[in-house]
This record gives C-alpha cells, sequence and structure tokens, in this order.
C-alpha cells in the first residue's frame, strides 16, 4: 500500500488520480502493473497495488553494472543475463502492445517507468502522462510536467505530437537503456543539446556489444516517418524470435563500462 505524500501539489495529484482512473479500467495483463483499488477519502489518498519485489528496471539494470566482471554479473553468466535481458525487452512489448489494443498512449515509456515483480515479469506503470487516445492518432497533452526530452520522438519535441508511434521511439531507447545496463541515453550531451542532435537526423549509436540484429531493432523504432515504425505487436514477435535464434545478441564479454554513463535527471539543464 502507498500514499500521496503531503510534498506532492495539487496539479501531481490530480495527474496520478488520472492515473488511477486509467489503471482501474484496465483488465489484468501480466506486463502492466495492477491496480487492487485505492481510497480517496482519506488524506493523502491509499493506494493497494501489485508490490515489485526487485523495484525499478532502470534501478535494476544500474545493480548490474555496480557488480560487472567480464565473466560474470551478480552471479549471472553472460548467457543468462543476455536471457533475462531479451526477456524483459519482449515484456515490455507485449504490455505495450496491449495498452495501444485500447488506444492507450504511455508518454513517458522508459527503464524508470517498468517495475519487476514476482519472478522479474516487468510491469508497465507510470500512467501519470498516458491517456486514451482523443482521435484516432493524435492525443492532447493533459497534465504538463517536465519533458523526457532523451526519451521522446522528434515530432514529440519539435511539434508536441503524440501518436502510438511516439511510443514506439521510446521504446527503442527503453531497449538501448536494457542493453547498456541502465545508462543515460546521450549521457555526454546536455537536453538542450540532445534536442538539437535529434532534428539533424542523429540517434543514438550501436553499442559495441550489441549484435547488429538486435540494433536493427531499435533504429526501426527511430524512423523518422513515424508512419514506418513497426507497432508493438510486431516488435514482440520480432523481439522473441531474435531470442530464439541466437543466444548472444547482446555480448556482455565485450560491455564497455567505462564508456557509459549516469545523469542526475535533476540537473538544471536537464529541465526543458
Amino acid at each position: 500500500m502507498i500514499s500521496i505524500t503531503d510534498t506532492e501539489t495539487e496539479h501531481e495529484k490530480h495527474c496520478l488520480m488520472q492515473e488511477l482512473d486509467l489503471m482501474t479500467s484496465l483488465l489484468p495483463h501480466p506486463n502492466v502493473l495492477q491496480l487492487f483499488g485505492y481510497c480517496q477519502d482519506t488524506e493523502p489518498p491509499m493506494l493497494v497495488m501489485e508490490y515489485p519485489v526487485y523495484g525499478s528496471l532502470v534501478e535494476y539494470l544500474r545493480d548490474l553494472r555496480k557488480s560487472y566482471t567480464h565473466v560474470t554479473i551478480a552471479g549471472h553468466n553472460n548467457f543468462s543475463l543476455t536471457h533475462e535481458l531479451m526477456s524483459f525487452a519482449t515484456q515490455i512489448a507485449r504490455g505495450m502492445a496491449y495498452l495501444a489494443s485500447l488506444k492507450i498512449l504511455h508518454r513517458d515509456l522508459a527503464a524508470r517507468s517498468i517495475l519487476l515483480g514476482e519472478g522479474k515479469h516487468c510491469k508497465i506503470t507510470s500512467f501519470g502522462e498516458a491517456q486514451t487516445i482523443i482521435d484516432t492518432h493524435h492525443y492532447d497533452k493533459v497534465c504538463k510536467a517536465r519533458q523526457a526530452i532523451r526519451w521522446m520522438a522528434p515530432e514529440s519535441i519539435f511539434q508536441e505530437d503524440f501518436s502510438p508511434k511516439s511510443d514506439i521511439w521510446s521504446f527503442g531507447i527503453l531497449l538501448w537503456e536494457i542493453v547498456t545496463l541502465g545508462a543515460t541515453p546521450y549521457s555526454n550531451l546536455q537536453a538542450s543539446q540532445v534536442m538539437k542532435h535529434v532534428k539533424k537526423g542523429h540517434v543514438l549509436v550501436s553499442p559495441p556489444h550489441c549484435k547488429p540484429q538486435l540494433f536493427s531493432v531499435m533504429c526501426k523504432c527511430w524512423l523518422i516517418r513515424p508512419t514506418t515504425r513497426p507497432n508493438f505487436e510486431l516488435l514482440a514477435e520480432i523481439l522473441q524470435a531474435l531470442h530464439e535464434e541466437s543466444a548472444d545478441l547482446i555480448q556482455l564479454e565485450k560491455y564497455p563500462a567505462d564508456q557509459y554513463f549516469i545523469l542526475d535527471p535533476n540537473r538544471p539543464d536537464e529541465i526543458v
């Protein structure tokens, strides 16, 4: 059980109530965090939700980095860890395919918005920025908040245009986070520089320990024309097939730990 703290603003409370309304409308799905119930009669309001045993995906990935060696990470061998990471990617694609089937946009998809429950099942959460699509393609933002520029599609950054295909772009960034064990995208650039970088058509480069077959999936998510990007159902199928075909899509023995950095999301230059 969790509560909304007194330090949250009225706007944040409104967004959370909006999230609760959305979550209570969903049928249970193995890869979407389940809300069992909530009470608005208390101050602060109380929520009853699934317990994420392993915490957030981003922190789990970063904990793996902390104990990294070229032979093993936190007791995993490279094969078992690659299997685990690919499983995370496929599960998230399936969860997002379910949300997309209900015409729900997430708008803040990233490793930080995924929780890990029993059996390390990925649970999509953080629906405070999500809304049902108003028409067939686009959505008008209701709860304005700090923009996660590093995960946003170009059309979302520059035209404030959000669609199922902008969630696909964010999923490509999330895949990159998984492969790099929770590194910050574009960590060598300030958020304002990321905007200029993306506007010129640049994307993240392939991690040296990532096989081309897997990086090509990320690149499909980052196609400039939104209509040419795949949907989540297809991405789940592709990732599952790749996982079954190859056991070394992520070659952790080549992982360049000194090349990936984690930025403080509260830095002044991150607020855009």
